[in-house]
């Protein structure tokens, strides 16, 4: 037994430490409400083992992060482009339609009453 610890120096040093920052959780958890040295200790002992391993974690996830919302940005940037397109073209239409109302407006007050030769009368008709 003592030979295969031997010969596989590196895991069992990761296992020891690993089992070592285990049983600090625990007893940093179990006393963190208690006012004792040893709550203190094992609590600042995990806060500086902690610290590297949240610091490269968070670096990771912001990096991995931004060039993933980046691409999604883009994105929803290029299909909120195409629909203001859309309504543009659209309420170019609508402009146009409200100019050619009002000018059917127009043309149908001007129309009204006025009297043709003989006995034809014209009287424009509202079709809305």
């Amino acid at each position: 037994m003592m030979k295969w610890f031997a010969v596989h120096r590196t895991f069992t040093l990761i296992v020891a430490i690993v089992l070592l920052l285990v049983i600090l959780l625990i007893v940093s958890y179990s006393l963190k409400d208690k006012d004792n040295a040893v709550g203190d200790v094992a609590s600042s002992i995990v806060a500086v083992v902690q610290k590297p391993f949240s610091a490269v974690t968070g670096a990771i996830g912001n990096a991995l992060g931004g060039a993933f919302s980046n691409d999604e940005l883009a994105k929803q940037n290029k299909e909120l482009q195409q629909k203001v397109d859309e309504l543009s073209d659209e309420l170019t239409v609508a402009r146009i339609d409200a100019e050619e109302l009002a000018e059917l407006k127009k043309l149908s007050e001007s129309l009204n009453g006025v009297s043709g030769a003989g006995e034809r009368k014209l009287v424009a008709a509202n079709l809305l």
